[in-house]
């Protein structure tokens, strides 16, 4: 009976009673505030730190944000980590020896587990006592009291001991996770970006964002600011370590820039191209589907179409994600609109910046093809539908012009249908069949579906080799007969095709029944074009 009345709690008051206890239950001191005050003021030597870790463990495990003494303690410390001053101005050391003075007493008397589990309260305690008056997991006055902790841990990282901070945060993903979630509250979300880039620095590999939970559920809540944010860290998560000196980590990289004044102009594209990525593949995920006028103006007035286009006109992006993400944006905020191909005028102000820019486009066709669909969507809708800028588009926009030449249409035909085939696709390249469907339904509501296969049949011959124009169109036959199988119980895919192009599924359905037809003598199918050539014919 005795023994379990002890066990509930070790003696506070005597050294040598806790002791008696541990040997005979085993529970012992296992956390500064259940040591005797004076024990405390013993490790203490003046420096008030262990005092002060003391009064802040006992928040830890009972933690009432409606509590003042707990901010008051958390601004003590932040503001003892920050305002050290040296006693004369020509001793430029003292500050900084002070202060990692600090930050190690902090540290080695457990400061920084203390700070983690108010940081974590509710993940470790989701059920707290009745007297605690926090209605709600992330109640306001929890937020507050939470952000002052990242900031305080921010400051330790950047002292004398950083690298062991950031390697306990990074111990487990549940803090990291857990400081991801705050990113999604405005009281929190400054401090965990910069606790998040000083983790994420410190990793010493790329780090895996299929193990941050919820992060496209993450994005949809962040506003604009936040966005911009948000992506220079995922720039940091996705970095490459080798362009430096010091290849340990991006922590140790970021301190070699600190203290060198280093600039790497080819690290800073890198995060600037990593961003676009993560800001166009946000972007484009909202607008992609019916597309909205209102959007795309919204976004056109605050650059966004600027600012992709001109990073692919102006520099050499070398990752494929990037080229992809940009050119599907881009794709959407010209669909249909007559203002934004105004603005790419504004853009390829010369003949070398349009040559630069469609060359991109012609090296990329996997990661472009979205972009081309949209422009022969469009191209469609300003001459055909709504013809007010049908003049505009066919003398004046140097894209519009460009897509509706007859030859580059079947240069693009030629090439996509080429580097797919049945055995090789993907999720990825599964589009690039749909773009070709985009040029010949339009073709097919024209009646020129046979001059489109004719072309393709004569005009490529000497770019293959024999009888390579024939077996051209036999794959993309094989292509089509896979897209009605792949399409058949696809409702969703179907949806989206419709509601991205503005083309009712059931004439997709029917123009891709036109091609693939099984009458030799119907002109408008494939099968009237790959008949045997002479040495295909049995001997």
């Amino acid at each position: 009976m005795l023994g379990r009345k002890l066990a509930k709690s070790v003696n506070k008051n005597s050294v040598f009673l806790a002791h008696e206890l541990w040997q005979y239950s085993g529970n012992a001191y296992r956390r500064i505030s259940q040591l005797p005050e004076h024990i405390v003021e013993d490790l203490s030597d003046g420096s008030g730190i262990p005092e002060l870790i003391a009064e802040l463990d006992h928040f830890s495990v009972r933690l009432d944000a409606e509590d003042d003494l707990c901010w008051e303690n958390l601004k003590t410390l932040l503001g003892n980590l920050m305002n050290f001053e040296p006693r004369r101005s020509q001793d430029e050391a003292s500050l900084d020896e002070e202060q990692n003075k600090y930050a190690t007493q902090f540290y080695e008397h457990g400061g920084v587990e203390v700070l983690l589990r108010i940081l974590m309260f509710n993940t470790v305690f989701p059920k707290v006592g009745r007297k605690v008056k926090v209605g709600f997991p992330e109640s306001e006055l929890l937020l507050r009291v939470k952000s002052l902790v990242l900031e305080i841990l921010t400051k330790v990282t950047t002292t004398c001991i950083g690298d062991k901070v950031t390697a306990q945060l990074m111990a487990s993903d549940d803090v990291l996770n857990y400081v991801f979630t705050l990113l999604a509250h405005q009281k929190t979300f400054i401090n965990s970006c910069q606790l998040v880039e000083d983790m994420l620095q410190s990793r010493r590999e790329v780090l895996d964002l299929h193990r941050i939970h919820n992060l496209r559920g993450l994005i949809s809540t962040l506003e604009d600011h936040q966005l911009a944010n948000f992506c220079r860290i995922l720039a940091v998560a996705i970095s490459d370590l080798d362009i430096y000196e010091n290849k340990s980590s991006l922590f140790q990289q970021n301190k070699q820039k600190r203290s060198r004044g280093f600039v790497n102009i080819r690290d800073i594209n890198q995060g600037k191209y990593c961003a676009t990525f993560w800001l166009a593949r946000a972007v484009e995920s909202y607008l992609r589907g019916n597309t909205s006028y209102c959007d795309q103006v919204f976004l056109m007035r605050r650059g966004l179409l600027q600012h992709v286009a001109s990073n692919i006109v102006e520099h050499e992006i070398r990752h494929k994600e990037i080229l992809q993400s940009s050119f599907d944006l881009l794709g959407e905020l010209i669909k249909f609109n007559i203002e934004a191909f105004k603005t790419f005028e504004e853009i390829l102000t010369t003949q070398a910046k349009f040559e630069k820019f469609i060359t991109t486009v012609n090296r990329n066709l996997v990661d472009s093809n979205m972009f081309i669909r949209s422009l022969v969507l469009s191209l469609e809708h300003l001459t055909e539908e709504d013809t007010t800028y049908k003049e505009y588009a066919k003398k004046d926009n140097k894209l519009l012009m460009y897509i509706g030449d007859f030859s580059k249409q079947l240069d693009y035909l030629y090439k996509l249908i080429k580097i797919i085939n049945v055995e090789n696709l993907t999720q990825e390249n599964v589009s690039c069949l749909n773009t070709t469907l985009v040029f010949l339904m339009f073709a097919n509501r024209k009646g020129q579906l046979p001059k489109y296969l004719q072309a393709l049949r004569d005009e490529k011959e000497d770019l293959m080799d024999v009888s390579g124009s024939a077996n051209l169109l036999r794959n993309f036959r094989d292509l089509l007969t896979f897209w009605q199988d792949h399409y058949l119980h696809k409702d969703k895919d179907c949806s989206a095709l419709e509601k991205s192009s503005r083309i009712s599924f059931e004439y997709w359905k029917q123009t891709v029944s036109v091609l693939v037809c099984d009458d030799k003598d119907d002109k408008a199918g494939i099968l009237h074009y790959v008949s045997p050539m002479p040495c295909d014919r049995p001997n």
